[in-house]
Formats: C-alpha cells, sequence, structure tokens
C-alpha cells in the first residue's frame, strides 16, 4: 500500500473543523488515481470493498446497524442521509462528511491535471468526564490507533483498486 500517504486534513476540509479542535484526533489518507473520478462514484467504490463489506457485517452483528448495497447507493447518489451508523452531517460537490456518536468519517475528492486526488480521513471527539473536568481520548483509543492507521490505507487502497 506504498501508493497510500498520510497528510494533514487539508483547511478548507469539512473534517477540518475536527483537525483543529482542541482534544480532538482527526487523521487524512491519500491516493492518485488516472482519470477523473465522483465524489458518487468514490462512495460507492469506498463502501462496496470487499473489506469495508466485512465492516457492514460486525456493524450488522455487534450493533444491529445493517447496510446494503443500495444503501450504498443512496448514499452516493444524494437520495439518503443515513448508512448504517453514520448520519450525513454535510455534503459539498467534492466531500461527504458522516458522523456516528464520538467517530467522523470524511471523503473527498481533488481534480488533478492528469487525475483525482482521493481523501479518506477520520475524526474522534475526546470523551468529557463529569468527575474531573477533563477531556481524553481513553484507552481503547490509544490501543487501536495503530490498527486504524492500517485499517485506514488498506479501506483507501481497496477503493482505489475498484476505480481502476
Amino acid at each position: 500500500m506504498s501508493t497510500i500517504n498520510k497528510c494533514d486534513v487539508p483547511e478548507d476540509s469539512l473534517l477540518d473543523t475536527y483537525a483543529t479542535e482542541l482534544n480532538a484526533y482527526a487523521d487524512c489518507y491519500y491516493c492518485e488515481l488516472q482519470g477523473r473520478v465522483s465524489l458518487e462514484a468514490y462512495i460507492n467504490a469506498f463502501y462496496k470493498t470487499p473489506l469495508f463489506k466485512l465492516e457492514r457485517f460486525l456493524l450488522k452483528l455487534f450493533a444491529s446497524a445493517s447496510s446494503t448495497d443500495q444503501d450504498v447507493v443512496a448514499l452516493a447518489s444524494n437520495q439518503s442521509n443515513y448508512f448504517a451508523l453514520w448520519k450525513l452531517t454535510e455534503r459539498t460537490e467534492t466531500q461527504i462528511l458522516l458522523n456516528a456518536g464520538r467517530t467522523s468519517s470524511w471523503l473527498s475528492i481533488h481534480p488533478q491535471e492528469k487525475g483525482t486526488r482521493l481523501y479518506f480521513g477520520s475524526a474522534v471527539t475526546a470523551k468529557f468526564h463529569k468527575q474531573n473536568g477533563k477531556t481524553e481520548m481513553g484507552f481503547l483509543f490509544s490501543a487501536l490507533l495503530g490498527f486504524h492507521d492500517l485499517y485506514s490505507r488498506a479501506l483507501l487502497w481497496s477503493a482505489k483498486r475498484r476505480l481502476t
């Protein structure tokens, strides 16, 4: 997956609010593709990869949040604001931001001279503890961060593969 790069969250992105928010974690990955890719095609490719279908199965099994390929099509074509656990937060011609509780997921396309740059990012807001008045990410978040990095790269690589 050497073609997947980690980067700072772009300042003009829908994910930027999380990246600049105090005590929030945000990450961003990108890859380059030859040719033009629409946001609709990217959403369809991303959420229909075998890897993400496994996540969809686990969400159905453990969170009672089922989703189908038809649900992906509805989200991609802007006919639905919901997908599995996620709810649409905001959408533009080139970006979509989904939220599920403390986590957000962002997909974006950026046309380049000879292709398209695909972005994928995530954000997790810190949890506030009333007892001590502090916000923190928590042990589980820290423990899973390495896995999240690999998984994010694999998801973007899989979407890129579906689009080429």
